[in-house]
């Protein structure tokens, strides 16, 4: 199942700069890795609608087993992927039990590299990556 983990998110570059993704984008997150690699997550648009949805294992630890889930779409584009630079830091909000704003600084010997491809943006972790109900935890 892919989750929206989060959003009003921003990224630290490599370069100091500050990535800023739009407000209404979401962390779009696959933790077990079956439909999008579990060391990407995608920052992009999504739209809910007032569908329920029964929650797998990986999302009650994440948002809480009485969380409100509603379903959603998302559009993951194809194409090319345009590198933007590397992130040191993201920043984001949180919903659910563990509500509340969050960040993680990546290890400093570690590429995680941000790209662009139409509306969307890709954050690439490298193999190994651990993005679990804590958040981002590893690299």
């Amino acid at each position: 199942m892919i989750l929206i983990k989060g959003k009003d998110v921003k990224c630290e570059m490599a370069d100091g700069s500050v990535f800023h993704a739009p407000v209404s984008y979401g962390i779009i997150h696959d933790p077990e890795g079956k439909q999008l690699s579990k060391c990407v997550a995608y920052l992009g648009p999504y739209r809910t609608n007032k569908k329920p949805i029964e929650m797998t294992s990986d999302a009650k630890q994440y948002f809480g087993s009485d969380y409100d889930a509603r379903s959603a779409v998302v559009n993951i584009p194809d194409g090319e992927w345009k590198p933007m630079g590397t992130v040191t830091q993201i920043f984001y909000k949180r919903p659910g039990k563990y509500e509340g704003k969050y960040f993680h600084l990546f290890n400093k010997n570690t590429k995680v590299l941000l790209s662009r491809c139409k509306n969307h943006f890709r954050l690439e972790m490298p193999n190994g990556c651990i993005v679990n109900w804590r958040g981002f935890v590893y690299p």
